[in-house]
């Protein structure tokens, strides 16, 4: 097994590369290479070229994919920190809610309270009065 790359191995002098292609059928194929670096090299572009003309897993857009391919080959690599799974969480997450928006408490409670304003008396809206980034929406007793 090579150290340099996931599924790399040597049979005989050649190395090999086993994957499993986007529908989870495994691969077998020669680099025909006997020099590890380069039978890397061959490797990957095998890789793409398998993946390219395979089809899309149903239900897996490539770019899902793609994501998911690269958290496994940099988890096995062993180079897969926290702080790189969060990236790729969060670029899976952004494909998947484009429309996604974070929004802070205090913006929340400001929306919200501006809402209710034609729903309840002025009164409560006065009572409620949250605080939102340190100046307070309402005053007590106004």
């Amino acid at each position: 097994m090579s150290k340099l790359y996931p599924g790399l191995y040597k049979r005989g002098r050649t190395w090999w590369v086993k994957f499993t292609d986007p529908s989870g059928e495994p691969v077998y194929r020669s680099t025909g290479k006997t020099n590890e670096r380069e039978a890397v090299a061959e490797a990957k572009e095998i890789e793409a070229k398998t993946r390219e003309n395979s089809k899309v897993v149903e239900g897996l857009p490539l770019a899902f994919q793609s994501i998911l391919f690269r958290a496994a080959h940099e988890s096995h690599a062993g180079k897969l920190t926290l702080a790189r799974t969060e990236d790729l969480l969060r670029e899976l997450h952004r494909l998947g809610n484009p429309d996604y928006e974070r929004v802070s408490l205090d913006r929340h409670l400001a929306k919200w309270i501006a809402d209710q304003v034609e729903h309840v008396s002025p009164r409560t809206i006065q009572i409620i009065g949250v605080r939102n980034s340190g100046s307070i929406i309402g005053v007590k007793g106004a």
